[in-house]
């Protein structure tokens, strides 16, 4: 941080220069002297071994601002009133700046720019070395040579570290290994993973099997525990096998809420027995596709406010009671999928309850996620629709699939609840009165 220096006029330029004048005369005694601030003021030490400088150094006091000098001949560091020299004690040189004022000062801090370390490769004990070594909570899978970003600048810092010296290496050494690679979702990577045995072209013959391999390798039998990491493929990894959405779809608003009954009542088992997952929506809902699109075609005003309303009554004719000035927010996914499809329908959806931090609002969703390592994306979107939704789904649901431009690492599962389901489910369901509520409770019978 530079010093602070007051406003020298143009006259006292000159005065300084004149050799005549008294102030340069000053100057001139003090150049190449060291300075150090006394009172408020730049004063000159006392040095023994270059003989007396006491003439020098009461001409420097007596020029000092305070004392109703010149503020040309000397330099002075603003601080505060009480004892000046605890604010420059072990301070030297071009370091010498001074602390920010309790009451809002001059000052200024110095800001402390982070260094991004030399990054450490890691081939075994995910969890025992690199892990408790670095501590993230998120990871991201890379591809054999991948051109991402973050590895590349990894990399990078790699080779700058190994540039110079005896033992530098050629830039060729220290490129992408290849292999999948582990790094964690952080700003600076300084800790990298490589699973070895997971070449280019063994994952170009089996992704899944050589995914497999590195899913074994983070998660053994000792720490099979998800819920402490969140390990997740990045966009390289997602471009053979995306993650994946459910679209649960179908012409007749019964097939819908068959389906959601169905999930509603095995919501309520779970919650009763081992428990709901962390990511399971607080309620299920059938909504119509025209009021989707409505909704996600008018997103504030007065429209808004009508399209919500059309949402909250039929969400109230299915038997859950709602606030009338509930507002209803899309989810990206939910907001992607819209711009595919077209025609009539009902869609089964999420509901999540953003009560906490918004007054009466809910935001909708679609069931779905992020796959696992060494799952396919319709394995991995059966999964996440069990735990977000607990409706179990099956490969002769699938109608097709879409892709949007707007998240190419996504998949939409086009489904559709076959005959056999809606037979099966109408009989679980026989025993059942009444569907639960948004939330899980079922309504007293009156």
């Amino acid at each position: 941080m530079k010093r602070r220096r007051l406003a020298v006029s143009e006259e006292d330029k000159e005065e300084e220069d004149d050799p005549s004048t008294d102030a340069a005369k000053c100057k001139n005694e003090l150049e190449g002297t060291e300075l150090t601030p006394t009172n408020g003021a730049w004063t000159v030490p006392e040095k023994s071994q270059e003989g007396s400088l006491s003439e020098a150094k009461e001409g420097a006091k007596g020029d000092a601002p305070n004392e109703g000098g010149n503020p040309a001949d000397c330099e002075k560091v603003a601080g505060p009133e009480t004892d000046p020299t605890e604010r420059y004690k072990g301070i030297e040189g071009d370091a010498l700046v001074a602390s920010e004022n309790s009451q809002g000062g001059e000052g200024r801090r110095r800001r402390h720019h982070r260094v991004p370390k030399k990054p450490q490769i890691y081939t075994s004990n995910f969890m025992s070395e690199m892990h408790a070594k670095c501590g993230a909570l998120r990871y991201r899978v890379h591809s054999p040579g991948c051109s991402c970003h973050s590895v590349y600048a990894a990399f990078e810092r790699l080779r700058e570290s190994h540039g110079d010296g005896d033992d530098a290496k050629s830039g060729s050494e220290w490129e992408s290994p290849d292999g999948l690679l582990i790094l964690p979702k952080t700003k600076w990577a300084s800790h990298i993973y490589f699973c070895l045995n997971t070449e280019k072209l063994l994952y170009e013959s089996n992704p899944l099997l050589v995914e497999e391999k590195l899913y074994r390798e983070i998660f053994t039998k000792e720490t099979n525990n998800h819920e402490v990491i969140k390990v997740s493929g990045a966009e390289c990894l997602l471009g053979t096998n995306p993650n994946g959405f459910a679209c649960i779809s179908s012409p007749k608003l019964s097939t819908i809420l068959l389906a959601r009954d169905l999930a509603l009542d095995k919501m309520e088992r779970k919650r009763r027995g081992v428990g709901l997952h962390h990511d399971h929506a607080h309620a299920i809902w059938a909504i119509s596709l025209q009021s989707l699109v409505a909704l996600n075609r008018n997103r504030c005003g007065e429209d808004n406010r009508e399209a919500s309303h059309a949402v909250s009554r039929e969400i109230v004719m299915q038997g859950f009671p709602l606030p009338h000035d509930v507002k209803f927010e899309l989810g990206f996914h939910l907001q992607s999928l819209l711009a595919l499809v077209e025609g009539v329908g009902y869609l089964f959806v999420l509901a999540y309850d953003d009560s906490e931090w918004r007054k009466l609002a809910f935001t909708i969703d679609l069931p779905g996620g992020k796959r696992q390592l060494g799952e396919t994306p319709f394995e991995g979107t059966a999964r996440e629709t069990e735990e977000e939704s607990s409706l179990v789904i099956e490969d002769d649901w699938l109608q097709g699939t879409k892709k949007s431009e707007r998240a190419r690492e996504n998949m939409y599962f086009m489904l559709s609840p076959p005959e056999w389901f809606l037979k099966s489910a109408k009989e679980e369901l026989s025993n059942v009165a009444r569907p639960c509520d948004p939330f899980g409770r079922r309504p007293r019978s009156d």
